[in-house]
């Protein structure tokens, strides 16, 4: 008897390594889908065993955006609810409950110890993954010089328009528009240029180079009329080790610090201008973050920053 693979079992692990978030309250219902979010496990070098006695925890973590945790427009959550899958069958999901404080009231949860901008988390887990279920320190860019601007890569996360959570994450692809080398606008972020959604904050930006491989048969040149002969050209391509290039970061890329749309309702308001005017700022500022949003640009936090956060203990 011949036995057949179901297409499901035969998914990229990509798709195994992130999960939607949802927010867990202990006195209201909670909210089953508000971001994006991926495992992961640090292993540490021989080396640095020898070096050091008593290393950070290695794993597991759940990684996304620490606006994902301290939200703007949700009350501040319990919980974030997150769910593995099965590689067998990865629309086989299991629910988590992932508490976000301590008794004490201090946070679970790590950020990086020395800039408070870098808009990533770690969350400690106690439940067990499977090792191809997450990424892995050996996955983040050891030569940033092997990525640069121009080249594409992918952004795998949850949309929040797609609210089923059984469902595989959602790959789009990204143009990196800014140098990875180089922090842009003195921030620790690069920028891509992508379509993405509400919901995709926390996304992990892969890169996945191929290489081609092309064969050929010799051709010959016709004497009598100084042709080519028909030519058979057979190629395959193979996808490359998978890099993880940063976190992606849904809010907004903002250029001038220096004012904001707030410091100018505030300045009018206080001149007893148009009790309309407030109304009207309010309306303009979200025209003003309609038009960020189409031009596509997103910033990723540098996947690097997640070794300085587990140093951090």
């Amino acid at each position: 008897m011949i036995r057949m693979s179901h297409p499901r079992n035969d998914t990229p692990s990509i798709f195994w390594k992130t999960t939607p978030i949802g927010y867990g309250y202990n006195n209201r219902k909670s909210e089953p889908f508000v971001a994006s979010g991926f495992y992961y496990h640090h292993q540490w070098g021989v080396t640095e065993q020898d070096m050091a006695e008593d290393l950070p925890d290695p794993a597991p973590y759940l990684i996304t955006n620490k606006h994902v945790v301290q939200p703007s427009d949700y009350p501040q959550p319990d919980s974030v609810i997150a769910y593995t899958r099965n590689p067998d069958d990865v629309q086989e999901t299991v629910r988590h409950h992932i508490d976000l404080y301590k008794s004490d009231g201090e946070p679970k949860w790590r950020d990086h110890p020395e800039n408070e901008n870098i808009d990533i988390v770690l969350i400690p887990l106690t439940f067990e993954i499977r090792e191809a279920a997450m990424f892995h320190r050996a996955n983040i860019v050891s030569e940033p010089s092997s990525v640069s601007g121009g080249d594409l890569a992918e952004v795998v996360g949850y949309p929040a328009e797609m609210r089923n959570f059984h469902r595989l994450p959602i790959l789009r692809q990204a143009l990196i528009s800014s140098s990875y080398q180089v922090s842009f606008d003195d921030s620790p972020y690069f920028v891509i240029d992508a379509r993405l959604h509400d919901g995709m904050s926390g996304s992990p930006v892969v890169y996945t180079p191929s290489m081609v491989d092309i064969e050929a048969e010799e051709i010959d040149l016709d004497p009598d009329w100084d042709t080519v002969e028909s030519v058979r050209v057979e190629g395959t391509t193979e996808r490359k080790h998978t890099s993880l290039l940063g976190v992606h970061s849904g809010e907004r890329l903002e250029f001038d610090d220096d004012i904001s749309m707030q410091d100018i309702e505030s300045d009018l308001l206080s001149r007893d201008s148009n009790p309309g005017l407030k109304d009207f700022l309010r309306e303009l500022e979200d025209r003003l973050e309609n038009i960020e949003r189409e031009t596509g640009l997103n910033r990723v936090w540098h996947a690097k920053y997640i070794d300085e956060i587990i140093r951090n203990r």
